[in-house]
């Protein structure tokens, strides 16, 4: 009940699922115990599916989307292969999870009226500031951690995960339907603005305290 159940699943599965090839599983054991069962890439990936939408589990990681598209990219030291045990954020082997969110329901300005506006300018600080106090508790957590290695991958990768919430309550604030364009548009702006602030705030961390 602390955990979700993922599934990982690459280029060449979903391949396969468009072409409705049969796909090997595969499961070594530590101890070199092998299991082989081949099945239909089309009828697994609807199960999974079925089974995702009936109880919410298991959920899907398609790990090549998210190698080929996060900064990463390049750095074979860092290659990622999970993530840590709810999902929120893919990370590499040893690398620890830093979690924080901001609640954009909290930056509406004048809700509930034809004023309401959403406070980039707010947003925006709002972003670096909490980059920045993220990566100062990293520091602060980085002896917590129980293996040598989780604290130098913590210690040189400098990994947060920051996200957002509270996007329907925002869209309720500023009148916008859930789901049309207007709120397509507005997510589409704040999703930019938010990513573009967090590298801008990495960035100008490292030239302050090194790389």
């Amino acid at each position: 009940t602390k955990a979700n159940i993922s599934v990982m699943i690459n280029d060449d599965f979903m391949k396969a699922v468009e072409e409705n090839k049969d796909w090997e599983l595969y499961f070594k054991t530590e101890r070199g115990d092998e299991f082989k069962k081949t099945v239909n890439a089309k009828d697994l990936f609807r199960k999974i599916a079925k089974n995702n939408y009936d109880t919410g589990e298991p959920g899907q990681l398609f790990i090549d989307r998210v190698n080929n598209w996060n900064l990463t990219k390049g750095y074979d030291e860092y290659k990622i292969v999970g993530t840590n045990p709810c999902g929120e954020q893919p990370l590499s082997e040893y690398a620890s999870c830093l979690l924080g969110s901001l609640n954009l329901s909290e930056f509406v300005d004048d809700p509930f009226t034809d004023k309401a506006k959403f406070n980039e300018k707010e947003f925006i600080r709002a972003v670096h500031v909490v980059v920045r106090a993220m990566d100062d508790v990293l520091d602060e957590n980085i002896d917590r951690l129980p293996l040598q290695e989780q604290r130098d991958k913590s210690r040189n990768w400098r990994q947060i995960g920051l996200g957002h919430l509270g996007l329907a309550d925002t869209l309720i604030k500023l009148q916008m339907t859930y789901g049309d364009e207007d709120s397509l548009k507005f997510s589409d702006r704040i999703g930019k603005i938010f990513i573009n602030e967090c590298i801008r705030a990495s960035a100008l961390l490292a030239k302050e305290r090194g790389v």
